[in-house]
């Protein structure tokens, strides 16, 4: 299965964004895997295109070698097989900044249907457990 990674430059991913990307890989991987070969220019491009149009994301499509699993223990690659990696990078249409709000409406919502929505839970001593967190690091 194609992996989602976000990057470390202080990208965020909503939830329901999230949640689109991977319904949409999965339609995409469905499709790919009955195939032998795959063109990556092809596919990448395509990859792309539909992530900025239905998912409002700008990403980085990664290529990794496929391989099976030899009776020796060592690992055969297949040639013309490979798997994308898709690495969020921004947005299409561009945020000034990360809205925590809506990710907090987006959790206690349950828009990707987790089955954990309602109030966010927090204790004092989350509270007081993040409030010296803060005073002691800079992130």
């Amino acid at each position: 299965m194609t992996e989602v990674q976000e990057i470390d430059n202080g990208f965020q991913l909503y939830d329901s964004e999230l949640d689109k990307l991977i319904d949409l890989m999965k339609e995409i991987e469905g499709r790919v895997l009955r195939r032998q070969r795959v063109d990556r220019d092809a596919l990448g491009n395509e990859i792309r295109e539909r992530c900025a149009n239905e998912v409002g994301l700008k990403v980085s499509v990664r290529w990794y070698t496929c391989g099976e699993e030899m009776p020796d223990g060592t690992v055969r690659e297949i040639p013309g097989m490979y798997q994308p990696e898709v690495v969020p990078i921004d947005r299409v249409t561009k945020e000034s900044e990360y809205d925590h709000d809506r990710q907090r409406h987006e959790v206690v919502n349950d828009v990707i249907g987790i089955g954990e929505g309602g109030i966010i839970k927090v204790t004092a001593a989350d509270v007081r457990a993040a409030l010296e967190h803060g005073k002691g690091h800079k992130h």
